[in-house]
């Protein structure tokens, strides 16, 4: 009932408008036009280029305004100077001769390009320039008369810049009885996907030549991963909007030269307009935002350093481990509480009438500090001692020391085998990869190169000078085989693209030694995501098939074919790991720093001995 009063309403004011003024044909273009406004239902600022009389020109001022419609009014011939809108409109009379330059104009000005929008009154006997690149992001439309009181509205494009002719949408039929009979809104990505098989360059980056053989049996995965699997959707892609693909190869990426601000590579394809889209994905850089635009991610994925988790004995003495720093307290206080009590049993043999004759048997213990503090040395080796007291007291006293130790013992030998098979997290930072003792490799990839010389960030450029390029020493970039097998028999960490390292792990490594991977980030960027040329007419286009390829399950499909995963631990503690020397050290610094002592003991006593001879002699 409301839209039969408003349509009565507007029919009435529209009477009275033409009665004011005679009613003219331009009056009933406005009266669609104001139609077509509303039902696109779009803030909208309309500049107006019409070579009408200006009783008309106010008369339309008033209509617009009626309907709250903000609109300018230009008889010059120029194109005002804004930013890109939305809300942007130009109503253009081409039937008025003079206002065919603004077309060109606007072609020069790129503003057939979205956001904007044009609505142009044309008659039969008037066709559009061909060389206007009006392509199929572009919103045009043209009103023009099919009959009596009957006019049609259609969106033209050209399928590329080079094509002779236009493609037509047909939008909507108004009648001055009817209105719109039907109105179908335009939309390149649901009207315009059918390219018709136009040619379109697309650029890839192979850094490995023999992976060109192998873009489709999803072989040699770990080379040349991010380009295989996009590879495989770009053609998803040209399918879906029908062209016919032209790949261009390059070797790297794409770097700024600063003398030129021109890019090499992938990115330089795309801003010199060589290349319409990308056809492998490329990480987001501040500079790069300037000249291409980012559509869509296609590559989960990140680069890391991978490393096996170190052994406790890489960062710990564990020979310390073994027991809490209270059990240590109580075990030297033992020690020193038993051989105070054995040397008093041992003085008080000696002195004792009763033990006279102990002087003169074999096997015992001497009241010498230095003989009790062995016979505890030997019980806490197990090794047993070669002297005793002979006293019951004594005895009980070297069982207790025994039996004591022997527990202790147990529970440390225990524990040191647990130890030597333990690992350790001490390596979960940056900071942590800088001040261990693990070296660092890093992928021999064009993007290392770039993102680890340009950090800035002082830990990670630490990383960079002193452990990946030190200064006059060769930089550790190497292939993705010789630093996954450095991994595997080395303390050494290596910054690869994890499926890639991932892929050769799962090849040469044991079951039990993939349990022990860790993986730390190094560059903090996103994932990788699919460019098209800055302000591509075919954008929108090809985002939102690589959206469809998302939503429907195709990419993550392929992604699943192509990448490896982290390696799952299905063996843990069941395997047998050699000591190694750096496992030993501790033991080897004791008997190294004992064998000193020795010997500058015995070199002491050889000197003491000499001196008392000397003496003797000069005595005589």
């Amino acid at each position: 009932f409301e839209t039969m009063i408003s349509w009565k309403y507007n029919t009435l004011l529209f009477t009275a408008l033409c009665i004011t003024v005679i009613c003219s044909e331009n009056m009933e273009f406005i009266e669609i036009f104001k139609d077509f406004l509303l039902m696109q239902k779009r803030p909208t600022k309309v500049f107006l280029y019409l070579c009408w009389p200006v009783k008309e020109k106010v008369l339309v001022a008033r209509y617009l305004n009626k309907y709250s419609f903000s609109f300018q009014f230009n008889t010059q011939l120029k194109l005002p100077i804004f930013k890109k809108s939305t809300e942007q409109l130009f109503l253009l009379d081409i039937r008025c001769t003079q206002y065919l330059n603004l077309l060109y104009m606007a072609n020069l000005n790129k503003l057939y390009q979205q956001p904007y929008r044009w609505f142009l009154i044309v008659n039969e006997s008037i066709t559009l320039p061909h060389f206007l690149e009006i392509l199929v992001d572009s919103q045009l439309y043209i009103v023009q008369n099919a009959s009596p009181a009957v006019y049609v509205i259609s969106s033209l494009y050209k399928i590329s810049k080079y094509s002779e002719n236009f493609v037509e949408n047909d939008v909507a039929r108004w009648s001055r009885s009817l209105r719109f009979s039907y109105f179908h809104p335009v939309s390149a990505v649901r009207n315009r996907t059918n390219l018709l098989g136009m040619p379109m360059n697309i650029s890839y980056v192979i850094t490995n030549n023999d992976s060109l053989n192998h873009l489709w049996d999803y072989r040699d995965k770990h080379i040349d991963g991010v380009s295989k699997l996009n590879y495989i959707l770009s053609h998803y892609i040209i399918d879906a909007i029908n062209v016919s693909g032209y790949f261009i190869v390059r070797s790297t990426w794409g770097y700024k030269n600063v003398t030129t601000n021109l890019y090499d590579g992938l990115i330089g394809d795309l801003q010199s307009g060589l290349a319409e889209f990308a056809g492998t994905a490329s990480f987001f850089t501040p500079d790069r935002l300037l000249i291409v635009d980012y559509i869509a991610p296609t590559t989960p994925t990140r680069a890391k350093f991978i490393f096996r988790a170190p052994p406790l004995s890489y960062v710990r003495n564990v020979f310390t481990q073994p027991f809490d720093k209270m059990v240590w307290y109580a075990s030297f206080l033992l020690l020193a509480v038993i051989s105070i009590i054995v040397y008093v049993i041992v003085k008080w043999e000696w002195s004792s009438s009763k033990f006279q004759n102990i002087s003169t048997k074999q096997n015992v213990m001497k009241p010498k500090y230095v003989d009790v503090l062995l016979m505890e040395l030997s019980a806490i080796c197990q090794q047993g001692s070669e002297t005793e007291p002979r006293s019951g007291a004594g005895q009980i006293s070297v069982i207790v020391v025994f039996l004591t130790f022997m527990f202790l013992y147990t529970s440390y030998s225990a524990n040191i085998v647990a130890l030597l098979q333990s690992t350790s997290d001490s390596i979960q930072t940056v900071d942590d990869l800088l001040n261990s003792r693990i070296k660092l490799g890093v992928e021999d990839k064009p993007y290392s190169y770039y993102y680890f010389k340009i950090q800035t960030e002082k830990t990670r450029k630490a990383i960079y000078t002193q452990k990946v390029a030190p200064v006059g020493q060769k930089p550790n970039f190497m292939n993705v085989e010789e630093g996954i097998r450095r991994m595997k028999d080395e303390f050494f960490a290596f910054h690869v693209e994890c499926a890639s390292g991932y892929k050769i792990v799962a090849d040469i490594f044991q079951e039990s030694e993939k349990c022990g991977l860790r993986e730390i980030e190094y560059w903090q960027i996103i994932d990788p995501w699919m460019a098209v040329k800055k302000n591509s007419s075919y954008k929108e286009l090809v985002k939102v098939a690589y959206r469809k390829l998302h939503e429907s399950g195709i990419q993550n499909r392929e992604y699943r074919r192509l990448y490896a995963k982290k390696p799952i631990c299905q063996s843990r503690g069941s395997n047998f790991i050699s000591v190694g020397f750096i496992d030993c050290y501790f033991p080897f610094l004791i008997f190294g720093v004992g064998n000193l002592i020795t010997i500058a003991v015995l070199f002491i006593e050889i000197l003491y001995k000499s001196r008392k001879r000397f003496q003797q002699k000069i005595y005589i």
